[in-house]
């Protein structure tokens, strides 16, 4: 799932409306002094990449999370309608449109992944009852054949040191 995660980020980088978002933005240069006044978690496409790269992320769901703070930052910082936020805009669809089936196969995954985790338990139980039940049925048959080892003699004196005093 996140080797498609990768393919994704290419696809967006590619595009003509990905430069803003392609490094972490320099608000020096920029001469916005505000934007990590307003800004507090930023992100762009290369630390995005080097996150992916680095397998920071355990799920394609962290990465997501990444890559549309990209675009809900530069809609917190922009005007609403500037060439920038329409920029951000347009690679929130493509990433979106894209992502929603790596989403899918991976919660399909998952769910698989579940099944048979629940199925390997299943069996450890049934294995395990199956086990505690032999176990059972052989102390309980060690337990007759040990008593029943007792006959003769030693079953008629057991008999005899049951009988009340002065009734033999």
């Amino acid at each position: 799932a996140l080797q498609a995660c990768k393919k994704i980020l290419a696809t967006l980088r590619t595009r003509k409306q990905a430069w803003p978002f392609l490094n972490p933005v320099d608000y020096v240069a920029l001469n916005i002094p505000d934007y990590p006044i307003i800004i507090k978690n930023p992100m762009d496409l290369a630390t995005v990449s080097a996150k992916l790269d680095s397998n920071q992320y355990p799920s394609p769901a962290e990465f997501a999370e990444d890559v549309r703070l990209i675009w809900y930052n530069c809609r917190v910082y922009n005007q609403p309608g500037s060439d920038v936020v329409k920029m951000a805009d347009s690679l929130s669809e493509i990433f979106e449109d894209k992502f929603k089936k790596i989403q899918a196969d991976y919660n399909q995954q998952m769910l698989q992944h579940q099944q048979q985790q629940q199925q390997q338990q299943q069996q450890q139980q049934q294995q395990q009852q199956l086990y505690y039940t032999q176990q059972q049925s052989q102390n309980g048959q060690s337990m007759d054949t040990s008593f029943s080892s007792y006959g003769g003699a030693d079953a008629s004196f057991a008999q005899q040191s049951l009988t009340p005093l002065g009734a033999a």
